[in-house]
């Protein structure tokens, strides 16, 4: 059966159609209805267009091996391109990796909520929202390559230099023989490609947070206009009982819009994270060369005002529609309280007031996109976004140095005979086989932390399905004795896993704050011999690998145990969607119960923490590198 149509349903099939034209790849949730020989000749002609981005991509980061020779304006744009552009193939990657998701978002949103609750004048809202975002973000990139492509090839027409759009592996960027040229030109080509079929496949996720802010608006004037039941015809206890119905049809549809928002957090994750941190990047090196190594000629800053547009309207654009979600959801409680529930009477109002209060606890909890796993993408983390970084050039120097990786009892540092340097060999490979030992243990915790936050999904899942439980066959009293039995194996699972956390807490306790000291001591110190250390490159490597691997490590850790509290959060939620609402008559008053013990247990924090009071999470990792920083500036 074909699915009913409606304004969400058109544009989300309109801008599949263009992504899938854009770089072959099929988001909808049917075929395409384009003749098959079409779809085969530009399967292949995709493929081929594939390999000439990859080739950019690559081509880019094989500049740094082979073009020494660049000045300062040229190795801050190869920075300025390289990096930000491997960012978005990343991004680009990451949800044809998650296509099936993408899939199931696109459908739900088109087919079955599109189906549940329309509204005209909030659709076309919608519509007309999300056309404004996507041509001013294709505008804005189309813009900076156009003007970066007219800027070079103006200086190449009229002075000695060379149409050098971005910094590729070959040619040199001073080299002016034709077969140079023409490289040139086809990189370039080569450029809008890529850039093309990455801000289609960003279509998507925009499109989708725009949908799911405009659909928390359709949610809030639903419950709105439930209040005019009761101003209708019929007897007060038709009235009732049609408000009841329609409250818990709200209900359901509340619960696949937050479904929609993980889907949304899951596919487009990379996608936020990339954004923010493209956005930081990016306009720190765009601020640099403006001040550094540009002219103030219009032709000079016209591709950096493009540029750094391009990426303030995209961050934008992400950003906006993320905080519109959080802020539409934020009136949805508001709404449910003026549906009309003190119309209800009698046995009716007991039910209603206890089912209003459970579903306006639910959507009391706020509900946000995160960047980065723990920045909330909002108008005002669209203004706070933003932090200096500074790259000092590195040098390549060779010296007559002892092989010394640690300061041991023996041998002395300047000794340089054979047994001295036997010794440190042997010195090195026992540090290997301890970091292994240490690192075996670690790997344990760390996995287990990984296991523990999965299971908390496994059973925000588990209770999910149990509404399916009332759509199968047999009677009502068989379906609510199933629910009742199949919600308390839930509820077991769940003392389970509190208890699993509970262990982990206990033996990885040590493990836990042990990490936590490590890195605030030891980035303090890394900082600290950075700043009496020559600027080469042999002398900054280990102290940049050990800074990575200690960010790393601590991360690991840091971010499974945020992991754990971040889904166990969202069991209450899957515990109320669960279906206790179909539930009639006694059962009703036993899963009521039930339920709401349930989720008040669900609902007390579970933390994993270090040294006993710092709560393990995304924000506790900022903090804690923040705190390096400061040991640092104490210290020096």
């Amino acid at each position: 059966m074909r699915p009913p149509k409606n304004r969400t349903f058109n544009l989300l099939h309109t801008i599949c159609k263009i992504i899938y034209l854009s770089c072959a790849t099929n988001f909808w949730f049917e075929d395409m209805k384009y003749p098959a020989k079409f779809m085969r000749i530009y399967k292949a002609i995709s493929c081929v267009l594939e390999v000439a981005a990859a080739a950019f991509i690559i081509s880019e980061w094989g500049s740094f091996f082979t073009q020494p020779n660049l000045t300062e304006k040229q190795s801050t744009d190869r920075f300025l391109f390289a990096v930000p552009h491997a960012v978005m193939y990343a991004v680009y990657i990451s949800l044809v990796y998650y296509k099936k998701q993408v899939r199931e978002l696109v459908k739900t949103l088109a087919v079955t909520l599109g189906g549940m609750c329309n509204d005209e004048m909030i659709e076309k809202m919608m519509v007309r929202a999300t056309c404004r975002y996507l041509v001013a973000l294709g505008f804005l990139c189309g813009s900076t390559l156009l003007s970066y492509g007219v800027v070079n090839g103006f200086q190449a027409l009229t002075t000695n230099a060379t149409f050098t759009t971005t910094i590729t592996l070959w040619p040199d960027v001073e080299d002016l023989t034709p077969i140079a040229g023409a490289t040139r030109i086809i990189f370039y080509v080569f450029w809008w490609i890529f850039v093309i079929r990455v801000v289609a496949i960003y279509f998507v996720i925009l499109t989708s947070t725009v949908v799911i802010a405009h659909h928390f608006k359709k949610l809030c004037k639903y419950f709105e206009d439930l209040n005019g039941i009761f101003e209708g015809s019929g007897s007060q206890e038709e009235k009732e009982k049609r408000y009841e119905d329609a409250f818990k049809f709200g209900i359901q549809m509340h619960s696949l819009t937050l479904w929609c928002i993980r889907q949304l957090q899951l596919a487009g994750g990379v996608a936020f994270t990339g954004q923010v941190m493209l956005n930081v990047g990016v306009l720190v090196l765009l601020m640099i060369q403006m001040m550094m190594f540009t002219e103030r000629t219009l032709m000079a800053l016209m591709p950096i005002v493009s540029f750094s547009s391009a990426v303030l309207c995209g961050t934008a654009v992400f950003v906006w529609n993320a905080g519109d979600v959080t802020t539409e959801a934020s009136r949805l409680p508001t709404a449910m309280f003026h549906s009309g529930w003190h119309n209800c009477t009698r046995l009716s109002s007991v039910r209603m007031r206890k089912v209003v209060t459970i579903a306006i606890a639910q959507a009391q909890k706020r509900v946000s996109i995160k960047g980065l796993g723990f920045i909330r993408l909002s108008y005002e983390s669209y203004v706070k976004v933003g932090t200096s970084m500074q790259m000092d050039p590195l040098t390549i120097t060779f010296s007559d140095a002892t092989f010394t990786v640690m300061i041991p009892v023996w041998p002395d540092v300047e000794d340089r005979r054979i047994i001295a340097a036997a010794a440190r060999i042997v010195h090195y490979i026992v540090w290997l086989i301890f970091m292994v030992r240490v690192l075996v243990l670690y790997m344990l915790i760390i996995t287990s932390t990984i296991a523990i936050a999965h299971q908390f999904k496994h059973l925000c899942k588990y209770f999910e399905d149990l509404n399916d439980i009332f759509e199968g066959s047999g009677s009502q009293e068989e379906k609510e004795r199933k629910y009742e039995n199949a919600f308390k194996v839930g509820v077991k699972m769940h003392s389970i896993t509190l208890w699993c956390t509970r262990q982990i807490q206990l033996t990885g306790g040590v493990a836990f704050s042990g990490q936590v000291i490590i890195n605030v001591c030891t980035l303090g110190l890394l900082m600290l011999q950075t700043m009496s250390t020559e600027r080469t490159l042999a002398a900054m490597m280990p102290i940049i690998f050990m800074a990575m691997a200690i960010l790393i490590g601590t991360g690991l850790f840091l971010w499974n145990a945020g992991d754990v509290t971040i889904e166990a959060t969202l069991l209450p939620a899957a515990m109320f969607h669960s279906g206790w609402y179909n539930c009639t008559r006694h059962s009703s008053v036993r899963v009521r119960k039930l339920v709401t013990i349930s989720i008040a247990q669900a609902q007390k924090p579970v933390l994993i923490k270090g040294l006993g009071f710092i709560e393990l999470s995304y924000e506790s990792y900022v903090t804690i590198v923040k705190s390096s920083y400061s040991l640092f500036s104490v210290i020096y």
